[in-house]
């Protein structure tokens, strides 16, 4: 039997709304050579018969069913039975541009690469979408030292954490080698363990990739459902968030030295805490005068003493200072007054009509 081109891995849980629109980007893939693995993960809606219904009509498609065990279990039980020479993540309630797979297969093989990446956009309820940030330009990154800034800025930025990092963490819009993953038996681990599965898949799996490439075209459409969004308190996630900022250190100790990631881990710390901070600030079951106590408690995280060491605030834009001066001397209704207007900032951004391919031409 051909091998593949790519396997497409889709964990599924309670999508039962958003699963076809998924299913078939993929199926209409102008790059026809793929397989589609989809991974029930217990799901407790109609998505395991629509799954079985969906290998059924297709050939291409493999469906495994298991015991909830979370995102990245279930992406490694997808690992397990792949084929393809490469493979892919989709979560289920995004889709893909039609050309996506091609133009990633077409542009790594030209290049001989590794693994390669695309920029992405968020795809909103309403059907509109909105652009993200990202580096502009195609690229090449050819050796340890080019792969290794590259992750560098995809962990934190730049060296003074003055924008966004350049190149987004999430998975789901690369394909990647499969050798590599099975010559150094490279997995996720669960994300209820640590929060953010993808960044430490990125750490083992960057750290044996000798060359990468950046394609400069939006092809990856990440659902943003702002029906169901909602920004209250959780405690899971707030522990989760936690762990992987207690744990973020010990996995980069494995592959780099110190001085060579200190700055961008300082960027990626600050992240964390800004996500552990809107969890606080979200909270609707205590005082104002409770949650300005537990927030300046956040502000004495041992791990933020680099704030008060060695991290320069010059290059930063101004809200970017205002909120290490907030955490540095403990003013917390700086830091709440922050978050807010960030909320506000972000509602106001320019939505764009949606533009993608979803049906083969």
């Amino acid at each position: 039997m051909k091998q593949p081109k790519i396997s497409v891995i889709v964990p599924v849980y309670n999508v039962e709304k958003y699963l076809s629109r998924c299913i078939d980007s993929l199926l209409n893939q102008t790059l026809t050579d793929i397989e589609i693995i989809i991974v029930d993960d217990g799901s407790p809606d109609n998505c395991p018969a629509m799954c079985d219904e969906y290998a059924k009509q297709d050939n291409r498609i493999k469906v495994i069913h298991k015991k909830n065990g979370g995102l990245g279990f279930a992406r490694n039980s997808g690992l397990e039975i792949a084929t393809g020479k490469y493979v892919a993540f989709v979560d289920s309630d995004d889709f893909v541009d039609v050309t996506m797979y091609e133009k990633l297969l077409q542009h790594t093989e030209i290049n001989a690469l590794d693994t390669c990446y695309c920029r992405f956009q968020r795809y909103y309820s309403s059907g509109r979408t909105r652009k993200i940030t990202e580096c502009d330009e195609n690229r090449i990154f050819d050796g340890r030292k080019e792969v290794d800034t590259f992750f560098m800025e995809m962990l934190g930025g730049d060296e003074y954490g003055c924008g966004r990092q350049k190149y987004e963490i999430s998975v789901w819009k690369a394909i990647y080698s499969m050798d590599l993953i099975k010559q150094y038996n490279i997995s996720f681990i669960s994300e209820k363990e640590l929060d953010s599965e993808d960044l430490f898949f990125h750490i083992d799996y960057l750290s044996r990739a000798n060359k990468v490439g950046w394609l400069n075209e939006s092809l990856y459409f990440y659902f943003y459902n702002t029906n169901s969004i909602t920004t209250s308190y959780s405690e899971r996630e707030y522990n989760l968030i936690k762990a992987a900022m207690r744990g973020l250190a010990k996995w980069l100790d494995k592959y780099y030295l110190f001085e060579f990631y200190k700055f961008y881990y300082h960027a990626r710390l600050l992240v964390f805490q800004k996500q552990i901070l809107i969890q606080e600030v979200a909270r609707k079951d205590i005082s104002y005068r409770a949650k300005r106590k537990i927030l300046k408690n956040e502000c004495r995280e041992k791990l933020l003493i680099f704030l008060h060491k060695d991290y320069s605030i010059k290059k930063l834009p101004l809200r970017k200072k205002l909120h290490i001066i907030a955490l540095r001397y403990k003013l917390v209704d700086l830091l709440i007054l922050l978050i807010k207007l960030n909320e506000i900032r972000y509602k106001m951004r320019p939505y764009l009509p949606p533009k993608f391919s979803f049906q083969a031409k």
